[in-house]
């Protein structure tokens, strides 16, 4: 089988769906969390921080469906989330970003900047409110029978630390495992390989990945598996590296790798053709910018 994380613990959840507590659950739709999420907003007093002067009752709908989705990533528990904003809270008055720095009109040096310290409290109202009604959205979405598409690693790995034979089912079925693009692996994905593979001593397994291509840590990846890997593996592993590049010129690779240079490379990047490396150049359009380019958002 050709699978991803999560279409293969999808397939494991609609094939043994009675192993999760129902036998009716569905994947949400975008329309249903959405239906959710502002069914949960409506119901909140007007006087709600997520609510409190805004006209508009789905103000941060948005901002709280990412929310629910990052808690998910990383499985973070409200209550752990909720502990941790209350103690920075009462922090932010002694933190040296809320005190002034030199004197100011009336304000002296370490005086707490108000305003500032107000807005803060504010927003942080409003995320400790977000982090409190994950629950109710769990619940809500567990009511209609439905699961997140970041659900699906979670509950299989639950599964199958609570229940050892349904592991062994799949540990005996999956004798075989290759894994592309490995540096891209999150905490949750690289668990759910090591619990498949913890079944043998010496697994088959094959994984392709390059830490110099590793640009999803925003989102959990962590470069660190190819390096537990082999420490793991130790003599059992055999390594293949590729050092030879067919797609670019060696121009290219050079101004990639100047960008990588402080990362621990084994070796730099050879064009395997005869072209003689070129500077890049910018194009015309970016060379007639009046301004320096500058990063807005990031």
């Amino acid at each position: 089988q050709v699978l991803t994380f999560h279409a293969f613990c999808n397939q494991i959840i609609q094939q043994n769906r009675y192993h999760f507590g129902q036998n009716n659950l569905e994947p949400i739709s975008d329309l249903e969390r959405i239906d959710i999420i502002r069914m949960i907003l409506d119901e909140l007093p007007w006087d709600n921080p997520l609510k409190k002067g805004y006209a508009n009752a789905h103000q941060f709908e948005r901002e709280w469906q990412s929310l629910i989705q990052w808690m998910k990533k990383e499985n973070y528990k409200a209550a752990d989330l909720i502990e941790k904003i209350d103690e920075y809270c009462d922090q932010m008055p002694s933190l040296p970003e809320f005190k002034y720095k030199r004197k100011q009109g009336t304000f002296n040096v370490g005086d707490l900047k108000e305003g500032l310290y107000q807005d803060f409290l504010q927003k942080y109202a409003r995320l400790r409110e977000a982090v409190r009604l994950f629950d109710v959205y769990e619940q809500e979405k567990n009511l209609r029978h439905r699961y997140d598409y970041e659900d699906m690693i979670l509950w299989v790995l639950k599964a199958f630390q609570d229940k050892p034979y349904f592991l062994s089912l799949y540990q005996e079925q999956f004798l075989y495992v290759l894994l592309d693009e490995f540096q891209d692996t999150n905490g949750a994905q690289f668990a759910l390989v090591q619990t498949l593979l913890n079944y043998w001593d010496t697994p088959n397994l094959f994984i392709v990945g390059d830490e110099d291509q590793s640009i999803y840590e925003f989102q959990g990846a962590r470069i660190k598996h190819l390096q537990d890997v082999k420490d793991k593996y130790g003599d059992d592993l055999h390594l293949v590296q590729l050092k030879e590049n067919y797609r670019s010129t060696q121009g290219i690779l050079n101004a990639s790798f100047a960008f990588i240079q402080r990362n621990t490379l084994t070796s730099s990047l050879k064009n395997q053709g005869n072209v003689s490396p070129q500077p890049l150049i910018a194009s015309s359009a970016l060379r007639q910018i009046d301004s320096t380019p500058i990063v807005v958002e990031y």
